[in-house]
């Protein structure tokens, strides 16, 4: 409704009132504002124009587990010695 400027603060406030909004302490502005886009929400809801899902569009992804205190990113335990790992070579 672009009337709304026309209108007292007081006729705002039951406007929003009657359309369940929540308008307290919000001057004439705010309260224009939310009348607006509650007009706006109402006629995309009524045009339809919000996509709806399917369930069949929808899937879910097994969660993967958190690592346990002490294991690393990849799962392991991490090397003693200061996080440094022993060269793998020929034992002498």
């Amino acid at each position: 409704m672009s009337g709304y400027k026309r209108m007292k603060v007081s006729e705002l406030q039951q406007a929003c009132a009657a359309q369940g909004l929540n308008h307290d302490g919000l001057n004439k502005r705010g309260l224009i504002r939310i009348l607006q886009e509650n007009d706006e929400r109402r006629a995309q809801e009524e045009n339809g124009s919000e996509e709806e899902i399917e369930d069949s569009d929808v899937s879910f992804r097994q969660p993967v587990p958190e690592p346990s205190p002490g294991e690393s990113e990849e799962g392991r335990v991490p090397a003693r010695g200061g996080g440094r790992e022993k060269a793998k070579g020929p034992s002498l």
